[in-house]
């Protein structure tokens, strides 16, 4: 795990180590990349933000490390999460999140690792929705698409569809209730995936 607020390293190192995963903390990326090259970590913890190199910068050199990456930042938005699955990340997760969600989410990419582990960016998905769920309707995946682009306010979606604000915010709120995502940014990152 890289973050450099030791408050969130302790506090992630409580939760992993409570449900019996073995962590090893580091403060920025430059001491992840050493300990990859001696050790096998199934799962890295990537903040965004970090001194000296950001997280984006140390993703690109992990891309040929068999692990899976798990980015995570408290100022997220929906082009960073965006740009994280791209990069070759696993998932992205805003902070603050609560444990359960987190191991989770753990649970998820240590089950798919085989299958993502080589952490090279996906081809884009088409934006159909997310396996299991209800799929969306053409108007749902239009909007979709707009909040992609970084629009995410009610009147900039009804003003690029020709729809009302208030019949935008449905179509929001009926996507985030069909994939089971509380915001944007879990939303880009269960569509990207």
């Amino acid at each position: 795990m890289v973050d450099d607020e030791r408050h969130v390293r302790e506090a992630l190192r409580v939760v992993l180590e409570g449900a019996g995963y073995d962590v090893v903390c580091y403060e920025d990326g430059a001491a992840l990349l050493e300990m990859t090259r001696k050790y096998t970590p199934a799962c890295i913890f990537l903040d965004v933000f970090l001194p000296g190199r950001s997280g984006f910068e140390i993703l690109k050199e992990l891309t040929e490390y068999p692990a899976p990456v798990l980015m995570m930042s408290g100022k997220a938005n929906i082009p960073m999460a965006v740009k994280a699955i791209r990069g070759g990340a696993a998932n992205f997760i805003q902070k603050p999140f609560r444990s359960s969600e987190l191991l989770n989410l753990l649970a998820k990419i240590l089950e798919d690792a085989p299958r993502t582990s080589n952490n090279r960016p996906r081809a884009k998905p088409p934006l159909m929705g997310v396996p299991g769920r209800e799929p969306l309707s053409d108007r749902e995946r239009e909007v979709v698409q707009i909040l992609a682009s970084g629009s995410s306010s009610s009147r900039s979606i009804g003003l690029a569809l020709g729809i009302s604000h208030r019949t935008a915010e449905d179509h929001r709120a009926n996507i985030m209730k069909k994939l089971g995502v509380r915001n944007v940014v879990e939303l880009m990152t269960a569509i990207l995936r």
